[in-house]
């Protein structure tokens, strides 16, 4: 009998403990990411407007070869769907 007396205590501490946890500590948890993720969504947007804007420039160099800078021509020989994602990066040409 008092084993079944512990066991019913014990579920019902844990659900209380559950809930507690789940109040306290996983609901401002989320809402903290979720504060970041919408504050971060704007840079990111504006990070993939300027890789657009920049790859749309190397599509009209005569540089351009199928996706890559033409080394044998002048360029630094690069694969620019990536190189025009970082922002330290520049082109050999001084077109962005």
């Amino acid at each position: 009998m008092r084993l079944l007396f512990l066991a019913k205590r014990w579920h019902l501490w844990r659900h209380r403990f559950a809930r507690w946890l789940l109040v306290r500590a996983v609901n401002p948890l989320a809402l903290r990411l979720n504060a970041i993720a919408l504050d971060s969504r704007g840079q990111a947007n504006a990070m993939n407007d300027k890789a657009h804007r920049r790859l749309e420039i190397c599509k009209r160099c005569p540089l351009f070869n199928d996706g890559w800078c033409d080394k044998s021509r002048g360029g630094c020989g690069c694969w620019l769907r990536a190189k025009v994602q970082i922002d330290g990066e520049s082109c050999p040409k001084q077109r962005w």
